[in-house]
């Protein structure tokens, strides 16, 4: 039978000791934690991980108590249990966060579950195999076996380390995404859960390299884990969503709470125990230290007995025989102990002559003490009287350096040791052990021996040199035994001896102390489990089940519940408190049956309302449904709670897609509206857009709307109805109406042109006449004379083709297009038509504005305007004066400013009080008008005048007009003292700028060459001039055949035809047709003395891109030429937008 005899003599290798308690009271605390987490019902995922990290941990805590309570080599395989539970824990412990305080990511939780374990499941493996054939050492200092692999405890450590360094990234995210009171409670897990593993691994790192002893580590590990995880728990269950029993929290706060002092005492307690043993046989030590024999009492704990004297050298065993242990390491250690004793033994005068005279001959596993002491020694003052005390301090941390080195060479394998150790010489960087270094490579460098043996010898290079009666851990030469020792000094001989006890005989010691304890535990949790719940049954547990027995009763509808009292406390009280709100609840119940009762009837008639409101409300649906206008209803966020039928028609949007949706948010018609939406709902007054044209309409036609935004505030709702209403066929009247006027304003302007005309006519026939009389009689006729009769005709015609210009910008047909407009320019040329047409009975006076009157209109309208209101007044003092009275009188017409004032606002509601108007009054001294028929001037077809005098469209036109430029007229007349109407007009401020800007952009250049196609030499030339003056080359043809001609010859210079649609020959639509089938990308300006009528709109849907009539500006010209040549739109063709 070998040292562990067979596994089934529990004897011969079950011992507990402190480390088993230690790593036990771990083990019950996670247990009953976890096991409490697992057992709560409908619990979160939060829960769940925290409940297997505990138990995890509770796992890996009982390897230790494995390792510490089992004295035999197979105890080393604790080491796979518990590298595979720490790392699950972790696991688990980092992916509470996904979870807590609610849910968050789970697909990311999946994934990183997955992903951890396959990681986890590859370390262990690789753990696995690292260790199944690997030397198992017995860890004398903390008492568990081990496996001597180096590499694959540094991978788990890492490991270990990677995943808990996971949990601060873990909680800042978690923090960061949670507010208020989960915040600190997120920060509060990662900060405890890091207090319990993360110090603990570090400081298992630093005793495993015995950078600190295992009783430090000892405390350390039960300070932080219990604390760090005891306060994760009570955190945890105090704020946890769960419904957890009370009493059950009570239990397991209890029991955890228990543990956790009872680790802190066994620690302390059990610690007494093991210095006990120390002092017991170190006394033993000392009576057996000298002598040959060991006495017969001693023999039975008394392993062995070694003596050194240090002056002779003499090394002796007791009874002579060999020693069971390394008799290098014995000696090389008592040689290192006697050399302590005696360097603290110098004298202090001459400390360091002393020193090196007792270092010049030393062994040579004592060289790296040597010269360590000796280099100390040299850096010291030699006048200083503390020398001894700083070489003994300095002696210590040698110790300590040494023994760090010493467990990490013991570590590294026998086999092929030698090149281990010098692979691991090359890495270290610890200065404070070159001295050490050397000498090993010293060694080294020496061939023999080689693995065990080697090791044993490097490893007295290492040896404490520690003062006496320390405890000192040996192994016996086969590596099955251990023993503890400690070495004595006899003072008597100076001799030092070491003595050795069996190492078995004080893990029994520690047994059975260590076993009270445990027992102690057992039934500690035991009573903490069920003693406290039978002690708190009738106290606590009975009256709570029975009052939450209660409360599911009445949760479930039955209100006939009573909860007896069975105690007179706190749950007394509130079981009477809950009796009392259960019959408050039944009574409570009876009324409000009694009321349903009452509102079951109210019901039904309520019903038989609501089902005439539905047929009321379908009906006003139907109507809204069915009115042409379009009518959409927004709340205060603009969203839309109405789209009518119109509405989809006119923006192609359904109403499925809109309604509940910002009607801003949809490229429509209404974005305009937004800017005014806010403005109505809060002044709560409508707002009205007259004349409106509209973008993104379903047909894309240029069509006019009136707008309507009214706001719509009632019962707590507040929002705007928006209406808009179809007008185009109106204004299409309108605009023919107002050509209709035109037209008889210029038939009433006919006698006077006709007299103008003949005068002009005259001048030019009668100077031809002479001029004809002088030729035909052969009378002299002077270069002089004829030049006189020349400039007569030519005055003559200009004036004639002034004449005939006025006229025709008066007739021509057109769109409204606002910009700014010079009023006092309109007065003079309204002014000139009338000089011309009038009565010569009427004197025209004008008084003009001081500074420029600019306003934002359209200038054809104003003139027109203007123009009307003239007539009117020519007719007062002329046709419409009574027979016999003497016709003629003053046409005044002058321009001011006023800025209204809240009476003038009163007097004049169309003002508004904070806007500037321009004043354009036309004074007459006519007939004068009753306040009758002020009251109908502007009505359409009212009229004062003779049968087919006029049609009575004259001043409704003018009124139209003026409110389209927002503004407003006013009438003051009296009987037989004449009429003033003034019209009010909107100041522009910086108009006057705007349209000196436009003046200066208004011709823009070009280049290339231009073909002219006329049949007009003088039309033809003219256009040439233009077109020069504008930048371009201006090739001319008088006919179509010569211009496709010249097209052909001059194709590669050519960038625009100017096209006259009557020509002879050759029609302009024949010359058209082929210039495209030529060139299908010719670029052509229709030009005509007629309007844009049908044939015009014949050739331009062939193709042309723009039309031009005569006669033309060089602006008119040099716009529409531009605007082609740059592929701009053409005239007329309509703005289609894609619909959104």
């Amino acid at each position: 039978m070998d040292e562990w005899g067979h596994v089934q003599d529990v004897s011969r290798w079950l011992y507990l000791n402190s480390f088993s308690v230690g790593a036990m009271i771990p083990v019950a605390f996670f247990a009953i934690t976890g096991f409490f987490l697992l057992s709560v019902k409908n619990k979160t995922n939060a829960t769940f991980h925290l409940g297997i990290c505990y138990i995890m941990m509770g796992v890996f805590n009982l390897g230790y108590v494995i390792s510490s309570s089992v004295y035999h080599p197979a105890a080393v395989y604790h080491r796979w249990m518990a590298v595979a539970a720490i790392l699950l824990a972790e696991i688990h412990a980092t992916a509470l966060f996904f979870h807590y305080p609610e849910e968050k990511n789970p697909r990311a939780s999946r994934l990183y579950l997955g992903t951890a374990y396959l990681i986890v499941i590859c370390i262990v493996l690789f753990f696995f195999f690292q260790t199944l054939y690997a030397e198992k050492t017995y860890i004398i200092i903390g008492q568990y076996w081990d496996f001597n692999a180096i590499r694959a405890n540094k991978v788990i450590a890492l490991a270990v380390l990677g995943f808990i360094l996971l949990v601060p990234g873990l909680m800042v995210w978690r923090a960061v995404s949670c507010q208020g009171k989960e915040r600190w409670i997120v920060l509060l897990l990662g900060f405890f859960l890091l207090l319990g593993s993360f110090v603990p691994s570090i400081f298992n790192l630093l005793s495993r390299d015995g950078i600190i002893d295992r009783d430090t580590f000892q405390m350390v590990w039960a300070i932080f884990t219990m604390s760090g995880f005891f306060l994760t728990i009570m955190l945890y269950v105090n704020n946890a969503k769960e419904k957890i029993s009370f009493v059950g929290k009570l239990i397991t706060v209890t029991a955890i709470t228990i543990l956790a002092i009872l680790h802190f005492i066994s620690h302390y307690s059990l610690k007494d125990w093991d210095r006990a043993w120390d002092s017991t046989h170190l006394k033993d030590a000392r009576l057996v230290s000298d002598g040959g024999f060991i006495p017969q009492e001693y023999t039975k704990d008394i392993a062995y007995r070694a003596t050194f004297d240090i002056n002779s050298g003499l090394f002796e065993t007791a009874n002579n025989k060999a020693l069971p242990v390394d008799a290098a390491a014995v000696k090389g250690q008592l040689y290192n102990l006697s050399m302590n004793e005696k360097i603290r033994q110098l004298p202090e005068d001459g400390f360091s002559e002393h020193l090196k005279g007792l270092l010049a001959e030393t062994p040579p596993h004592f060289e790296g003490y040597k010269q360590s002491l000796m280099a100390y020694a040299e850096s010291l003052n030699p006048m200083e009287k503390t020398q001894d005390l700083k070489i003994g301090a300095y002696i210590d941390r040698l110790n300590q350096m040494a023994f760090v080195q010493s467990n990490k060479i013991n570590l590294l394998p026998e086999m092929d040791f030698r090149n281990a150790l010098t692979a691991y010489l090359k890495k270290s960087t610890d200065r404070g052990v070159d001295a050490f270094k050397t000498a090993i490579e010293n060694r080294l460098a020496k061939n023999d021996p080689t693995g065990a043996a080697l090791k044993a010898d490097i490893m007295t290079f290492l040896l404490p040199m520690a003062g006496p009666e320390k405890r000192i851990n040996r192994v016996s030469r086969n590596g099955e035994a251990h023993y503890i020792a400690y070495a004595v000094a006899d003072q008597r001989t100076g001799k030092m001896a070491e003595v050795g006890f069996h190492y078995r005989n004080y893990r029994a010691y520690m047994h059975d102390a260590v076993l009270k304890f445990m027992i102690m535990i057992f039934l500690l949790i035991l009573f903490s489990r069920y003693g406290f719940y039978l002690f708190f049954y009738g106290l606590l547990v009975k009256p709570l089940n029975a009052l939450s027995r209660g409360v599911a009763a009445v949760e479930a509808g039955n209100l006939d519940v009573s909860v007896p009292v069975m105690i007179e406390d706190e749950i007394g009280y509130i079981t009477r408190a809950f009796n009392k709100m259960v019959a408050s609840v039944k009574n409570a119940e009876k009324k409000l049956q009694d009321e349903a009762n009452n509102l079951l009837a109210a019901h039904v008639s309520l019903e038989a309302s609501h089902h005439e409101i539905r047929l009321l409300q379908h009906f006003l649906s139907n109507i809204i449904e069915s009115m042409p206008s379009v009518l959409i209803s927004i709340d205060e966020n603009a969203k839309v709670t109405q789209w009518n039928a119109a509405a989809e028609k006119m923006t192609g949007i359904r109403a499925t897609d809109i309604l509940g949706e910002r009607l801003w948010n949809f490229r429509s018609p209404f974005y305009k509206l937004e800017h005014y939406y806010h403005d109505v709902i809060d002044s709560r007054k409508p707002l009205l857009f007259s004349r409106e044209q509209l973008e993104y309409t379903l047909d894309g036609e240029n069509k006019y709307y009136n707008i309507a935004l009214y706001p719509l505030v009632a019962n707590g709702i507040s929002g705007a109805v928006v209406r808009i209403d179809d007008i185009t066929e109106l204004e299409k009247k309108e605009q023919q109406l107002r050509q209709a006027q035109k037209m008889d304003t210029i038939g009433t302007l006919a006698g006077g042109l006709a007299h103008d005309f003949n005068n002009i006519l005259g001048g030019i026939v009668g100077t031809l006449s002479i001029l004809k009389f002088k030729l035909d009689s052969g009378m002299p006729l002077s270069s002089e004379a004829a030049g006189d009769y020349i400039d007569t005709m030519e005055r003559a015609a200009s004036r004639a083709a002034d004449m005939v210009q006025q006229l025709l910008t008066l007739s021509r047909k057109k769109e409204l297009s606002f910009s700014p407009v010079d009023l006092n320019l309109t007065i003079k040329y309204v002014v000139k038509i009338c000089e011309s047409t009038f009565d010569k009975s009427i004197e025209i006076k004008t008084a003009f504005a001081r500074e420029y009157p600019m306003v934002k209109a359209d200038p054809g309208q104003m003139e027109q305007v203007l123009l009307n209101l003239c007539v009117n007044a020519a007719h007062a003092m002329t046709i419409m004066r009574p027979e016999g009275e003497r016709k003629g009188g003053i046409l005044t017409i002058s321009l001011g400013d006023i800025i209204p004032d809240k009476f003038f606002c009163t007097s004049h509601p169309e003002a508004k009080p904070d806007e500037k108007y321009w004043v354009l009054s036309v004074q007459d001294t006519g007939i004068g008008m009753d306040t009758k028929t002020i009251a109908k001037i502007f009505d359409p077809f009212f009229t004062t005048k003779e049968k087919n005098r006029g049609t009575g469209l004259g001043l409704a036109m003018v009124y139209n007009i003026i409110q389209q430029h927002k503004g407003f007229i006013d009438v003051y007349s009296e009987p037989g003292q004449g009429s003033t109407f003034s019209i009010y007009l909107p100041r522009l401020e910086g108009g006057r700028e705007a349209a000196i800007i436009k003046a200066l952009n208004a011709v823009p250049k070009g280049e290339g060459a231009i073909l002219v196609i006329d049949d007009e030499e003088i039309m033809r030339e003219m256009a040439g001039k233009i077109l020069r003056e504008c930048g371009y080359t201006a090739i001319l043809a008088e006919n179509g055949h010569e211009g496709l001609e010249l097209l052909k010859k001059e194709h590669a210079r050519i960038v625009m035809v100017l096209l006259d649609m009557v020509m002879p020959k050759i029609s302009g639509k024949e010359t058209f047709i082929r210039m495209k089938q030529f060139d299908p990308d010719v670029k052509v300006l229709l030009t005509s003395g007629f309007s844009q009528n049908e044939n015009v709109e014949e050739i331009m849907n062939l193709g042309v891109m723009g039309f031009i009539q005569k006669p033309f500006t060089l602006e008119e010209l040099a716009k529409k030429t531009g605007a082609i040549i740059h592929n701009k739109r053409r005239t007329g063709e309509k703005d289609r937008r894609r619909q959104p």
